[in-house]
């Protein structure tokens, strides 16, 4: 897996792209033909958490899925955790897909 910030959704998730920086959702842009894998560069705790291998790994794991599934669907993560994809095509061809994390907010009350 290759991670860092150089590869860049398609110019027409970029309105997703900013919603989820207005919302102030965390984000994830994998690609198929790379395999890279952008993620958030959040500042502070927040930050740290979503850079986290436990996040990494496991949206890693669900971009790759959804590269390939024909009918990829919002999945929990951890409990209060959902992952949403958008996925990108380029002539019917999967080219990435990014993705958008929602924390309900009892996901962050211990058990």
């Amino acid at each position: 897996m290759n991670q860092g910030d150089t590869p860049q959704p398609d110019p027409r998730h970029e309105a997703m792209i900013e919603r989820c920086r207005t919302l102030r959702l965390a984000y994830w842009y994998v690609t198929a033909n790379s395999q890279d894998l952008t993620i958030p560069q959040d500042e502070g705790d927040a930050g740290l958490c979503l850079r986290a291998a436990v996040f990494r790994d496991r949206v890693w794991e669900l971009g790759t899925q959804w590269i390939t599934d024909e009918n990829p669907r919002p999945v929990e993560i951890e409990p209060g955790c959902v992952a949403f994809p958008a996925v990108e095509y380029e002539n019917r061809r999967v080219t990435g897909v990014v993705i958008a994390l929602r924390f309900d907010p009892n996901a962050f009350v211990s058990p």
